[in-house]
């Protein structure tokens, strides 16, 4: 499962534009893939503000890492 942080308007000679989700909705994207799958690793892309930087902080410490010996 993805949960998108940036979206880029881009070719092979450059970006046009780019387009970050309100805090909000990340945070509301966040919560909705972790209440439906288990979550095995967290692999960060662009985060393109502050605000979208403290939503992701403030989920991950919702979401702990689970200890090797639970990992099956």
């Amino acid at each position: 499962m993805s949960v998108v942080t940036a979206l880029v308007a881009q070719n092979t000679c450059g970006v046009r534009d780019i387009h970050v989700p309100p805090a909000p909705f990340l945070d509301q994207q966040l919560r909705a893939v972790s209440d439906d799958v288990v979550i095995d690793a967290v692999k960060t892309g662009m985060l393109g503000t502050a605000a979208l930087i403290a939503t992701v902080s403030a989920w991950l410490d919702e979401h702990p890492r689970r200890s090797s010996s639970s990992i099956r």
